[in-house]
This record gives structure tokens, C-alpha cells and sequence, in this order.
């Protein structure tokens, strides 16, 4: 998988571009990551809510479960800017409803790319800076 950063993906405003498809991105839950907000951001964020998957197999456990949006989590880190330059939504996070849910979670999405597109160190530190609540901050 290429470096995170800007500009490793080209922008594409269709959200159709299959060399901006991500796949089976694991991440890594613990009930200890926070414990008012339980998010994870994708490598490749931003990226678009049409199309996006994400599924999850608990710690120890075998097998992984598709979660439901808007049961299992949330949209998070709405990017207006693209999403008014794509005409889709566009996103930067998954904020989890169970505040206790740990395991592996594995994303499938579409990067936005281009100029959009931030690590997770650099949204994370851009959302440490602001004090608002992580499932509202655009």
C-alpha cells in the first residue's frame, strides 16, 4: 500500500475511480481509545459514504460481522469542501455507537484523493485542535 499522504491517490471527483478503492483496511478497537467518543479514521480519508463497508470480528473472536450505519456508527468529519465539489457526501471518520465495541473492524471505501486527502496523524491532530465533539467537527 502506497505512503499516506497527500496526492498518493489522484482526485476523483466520481467516486467511481477503481484506483481509488480501498480495501479490507484493518483497524483496531479498544474500549480504552476514548471514553466519550469511539471513532477510527481511515488511512485514505476522506473518503465517500456511497459505497463504503465496514464490518467487524471481536477480540478473540473468528469471522467478521457487517455493522449497519446509523445502528452500529456514524458518519463522521463531514468535508464540505468536497462534498460541494463532488455533489456526494464525503467523509473522514466512523464514529461507533457502542462506546465498549473492541476487535478489528475492516473498512472498504473510496478515497476522494487528490488534495483532499490527510493522514491519520494529520486529522488527528487537526481534530485535537478543535474542541468540539468529533462527530459534528467539519
Amino acid at each position: 500500500m502506497p505512503t499516506p499522504g497527500p496526492n498518493v491517490y489522484p482526485l476523483d471527483t466520481t467516486g467511481l475511480n477503481p484506483a481509488n478503492l480501498i480495501v479490507n483496511e484493518d483497524h483496531t478497537l479498544t474500549s480504552a481509545n476514548t471514553s466519550t467518543y469511539h471513532f477510527v479514521v481511515p488511512q485514505f480519508s476522506p473518503f465517500y459514504r456511497e459505497g463504503f463497508t465496514i464490518s467487524h470480528r471481536p477480540a478473540g473472536g473468528s469471522g467478521f460481522t457487517v455493522l449497519t450505519s446509523g445502528v452500529d456508527y456514524n458518519f463522521a468529519f463531514p468535508y464540505v469542501g468536497a462534498t460541494l465539489q463532488t455533489g456526494k457526501p464525503v467523509y473522514g471518520a466512523i464514529s461507533f455507537v457502542n462506546l465498549l465495541l473492541e476487535g478489528t473492524v475492516r473498512l472498504t471505501y473510496q478515497t476522494v484523493g487528490g488534495e483532499y486527502t490527510l493522514d491519520e496523524t494529520n486529522l488527528i491532530e487537526i481534530t485535537a485542535n478543535i474542541v468540539y465533539n468529533p462527530r459534528i467537527t467539519t
